[in-house]
């Protein structure tokens, strides 16, 4: 079943690379396949319906790289910075992960916890722009150590939400669908709309994905407990696929951000230690080549002043500076110049 998962999304990247499909186009298509997937009734167990699913995975996926390759987002920015018609892309990792959670012919644990990727960056992308003030869930259990009654009134806050925001977003499209001549302002005001909706999916689905991935732990820890009889020997996995992220200056992020590149190796004051022995090995150096040229210098700098105090006592210069002198003072600067109008 993977090797048919896989040869499926190799045949549809072939194809999608050999029409050179254009980025509003792969993400419109994409976006098509996830509400049909959405509200399709293909029995999830066959080809059909997981063909549909890799296509549009695969479809998103090369979106993400072709916005990537467009450095369409930066840190620097503001959402009022991003154009309306980028505003969109911004949907990418939330419609690869509610779409990743589809593929139930591969690792459960591996589509989960890639699906939770794609999740938590949707949401981190949305509450850096300001789209939404929701936290980011930080760790797996983080829902299993919520009690029921707050789990319940926190989801029941978040459904009235996204009620009220897909109310708006109908009104909205009712609008755009009459044919009407509608400003940016609106089809701006759509589009924030849109994800905002998808911020309170993506929080429920990250919710659910945690209780799963809890249930999958439980499961296999049962598996393994010693006692239990005929132990299953432990399958040989093959690496998961790894989930495709919008990246904002990826060049910065090497430099400033928080990966594995800008990790320091040394601790400040070791490196104030290293900088005192490296200044204090120079000084000592400076001050052996002062004290070698010392003997050597004296000689030439007797030699100098002997010189200099002979042109001193030199009576012809001497003579020739007063007859200077008093030449000037006897004839003004210009005169017999231009028969004395100088």
């Amino acid at each position: 079943l993977k090797d048919f998962i896989r040869l499926t999304r190799i045949l549809i990247m072939d194809a999608i690379d050999d029409t050179a499909i254009s980025l509003p186009k792969l993400f419109s298509e994409g976006q098509e396949v996830q509400r049909k997937i959405e509200s399709s009734q293909i029995n999830s167990n066959s080809n059909e319906y997981m063909e549909c699913v890799v296509r549009g995975v695969a479809l998103l996926e090369e979106a993400t790289r072709m916005v990537n390759k467009l450095s369409l987002f930066s840190r620097n920015e503001q959402l009022e910075e991003i154009a309306t018609a980028d505003l969109k892309y911004l949907l990418l990792p939330a419609l690869l992960g509610d779409l990743t959670l589809q593929l139930l012919r591969e690792e459960r644990i591996d589509v989960l916890r890639r699906a939770r990727v794609y999740l938590c960056d949707y949401l981190q992308r949305c509450k850096d722009y300001s789209i939404t003030t929701e936290e980011v869930p930080s760790g797996v259990t983080e829902a299993a150590k919520q009690n029921f009654a707050q789990t319940r009134q926190t989801k029941i806050a978040r459904q009235r939400l996204l009620k009220e925001t897909n109310e708006k977003l109908k009104e909205l499209d009712m609008r755009l669908s009459t044919g009407m001549l509608v400003d940016e302002g609106t089809q701006r005001e759509q589009t924030v709309l849109l994800l905002q909706s998808w911020v309170y999916k993506c929080l429920d689905q990250i919710h659910v994905i945690d209780q799963e991935l809890e249930i999958l732990a439980h499961m296999e820890e049962m598996k393994n407990k010693p006692g239990q009889d005929n132990p299953k020997p432990a399958a040989v996995r093959k690496p998961p696929f790894k989930p495709i992220l919008i990246t904002r200056e990826m060049i910065q992020s090497k430099v400033f951000g928080p990966g594995y590149p800008s990790l320091p190796s040394i601790s400040l004051e070791e490196f104030h230690q290293q900088q005192a022995a490296q200044f204090q090995q120079q000084q000592a150096a400076a001050a052996a080549v002062r004290s070698g040229n010392h003997h050597g210098n004296s000689n030439d700098n007797s030699d100098d002043v002997q010189h200099k105090s002979s042109d001193e006592d030199d009576e012809e210069a001497l003579q020739r500076a007063r007859e200077r002198d008093e030449f000037k003072d006897d004839h003004r600067r210009g005169e017999g110049n231009r028969k004395n109008k100088g």
